[in-house]
């Protein structure tokens, strides 16, 4: 089984129609295939949909189907998530930094999404 990191680019791609989908797609039509992908993409994706979403390119009903999509892509075991094990101080102050960021995307998601995701309360 062939394993193939999906950074938040492909993974947007693989959602939502746009210049090198076709080539996301047909990797992961490949026999075998196994998508992987940091946890961080997760939220990083629903950042990629509220923006959309916000720029009016899509509107909320169709931002909630590509989250529902994720998720049933993630219980489905189509994509599977894996783990930063670098334990240096530098790594895990970048990785400290990016969850950091992270919490500006919740900040902007729609509600609905922040509550699926555990992200927190209205703000």
């Amino acid at each position: 089984m062939a394993g193939y990191f999906f950074d938040t680019s492909a993974l947007v791609k693989r959602y939502y129609p746009e210049t090198g989908t076709e080539t996301v797609d047909m990797i992961a039509a490949l026999p075998g295939a196994r998508i992987l992908i940091f946890r961080l993409a997760g939220a990083e994706l629903m950042s990629a949909f509220a923006i959309k979403v916000r720029t009016r390119t899509i509107d909320i009903s169709d931002g909630e189907s590509l989250d529902r999509q994720f998720r049933a892509d993630v219980m489905a075991g189509r994509l599977s998530f894996i783990r930063l094990r670098n334990r240096s101080s530098r790594s895990q102050n970048s990785l400290y930094g990016a969850m950091q960021s992270t919490d500006v995307f919740v900040r902007w998601m729609p509600y609905s999404w922040r509550r699926r995701w555990n992200c927190g309360g209205r703000s």
